[in-house]
């Protein structure tokens, strides 16, 4: 949760959390146009499970 608030942080997005037991979600929401940034954060996030 950590590693994914730092991403967020830093493209300035905020995602929604939820945190049960073994289990994380982050989920974006967007009210534009997705973006490659939105993109690239997403597959960082990604990443981070990988």
């Amino acid at each position: 949760m950590t590693k994914v608030a730092i991403l967020s942080k830093k493209t300035d997005h905020h995602p929604n959390w939820g945190n049960v037991h073994n289990r994380v979600e982050a989920r974006l929401s967007l009210h534009d146009v997705v973006t490659d940034n939105d993109r690239n954060l997403g597959k960082a996030f990604d990443n981070l499970l990988s």
